[in-house]
């Protein structure tokens, strides 16, 4: 199967608002999605999968 040839899963939490603050530009593509070119280091954190 395709997921059995991939490592563990990884969450990642966007520190957006203050990407925001900080002047990086935010496109809305929709809904509930917004887009951004990248996203610097600074602003992820890892957290725990549960799963």
């Amino acid at each position: 199967s395709v997921g059995a040839r991939h490592g563990s899963p990884v969450v990642l939490a966007i520190s957006a608002r203050e990407m925001f603050e900080a002047g990086h530009a935010f496109y809305h593509a929709g809904r509930e999605t917004w887009l951004v070119r990248s996203v610097p280091r600074e602003y992820l954190q890892v957290l725990p999968f549960a799963g």
